[in-house]
């Protein structure tokens, strides 16, 4: 999928029983989402817990978007076993770095993705794939991270031989 048609969140949940963590997500989700929370396939993830609660990575995506893909399929005899964008599958060849960042200029919609505990938490469209751009890019979201007290440590780019040395000469 498009990334600019999945929506990706990292939220903090102050703490509650495990079973009121669904109707905390929700009541939390329908402040920032995009679109009404009836007409999104919602999955979320609990991936850190600390003493100012629980962090919760989210993807949102409209279910008519899905339904649109599962009848396509179903015409062509397919069935439709998952949907994700190309920077996510790209980040599960990296699962085995607990936390990191991929910038993805590859992509018609070049986006960057913080991963952190092996899950996509947090995507954002590039405004601009000039290397200074990305960098401003880059740098603001390790900062936001790392001011959470979630550091990420690597950062993994996808993108041409010049790209990468432009981004590796920045940093």
């Amino acid at each position: 999928l498009s990334p600019s048609v999945v929506f990706t969140h990292l939220l903090r949940i102050p703490k509650v029983r495990s079973g009121r963590l669904a109707s905390a997500v929700r009541g939390e989700l329908e402040a920032v989402l995009p679109e009404p929370i009836e007409d999104l396939q919602i999955h979320f993830t609990p991936i850190r817990r600390d003493k100012k609660g629980t962090r919760i990575a989210v993807i949102a995506v409209r279910k008519d978007l899905i339904e649109s893909y599962k009848g396509l399929l179903k015409a062509s005899k397919f069935s439709l076993r998952s949907v994700t964008t190309t920077a996510l599958a790209l980040g599960d060849m990296l699962k085995h770095i607990d936390t990191f960042l991929l910038v993805n200029v590859e992509d018609p919609e070049p986006s960057i993705v913080v991963f952190y505990g092996g899950l996509p938490v947090d995507e954002q469209l590039l405004s601009s794939t000039a290397a200074q751009t990305a960098l401003s890019d880059i740098r603001s979201l390790l900062d936001e991270y790392k001011a959470d007290e979630m550091p990420v440590q690597h950062v993994a780019v996808h993108g041409s031989k010049e790209f990468f040395a432009n981004i590796e000469q920045g940093f």
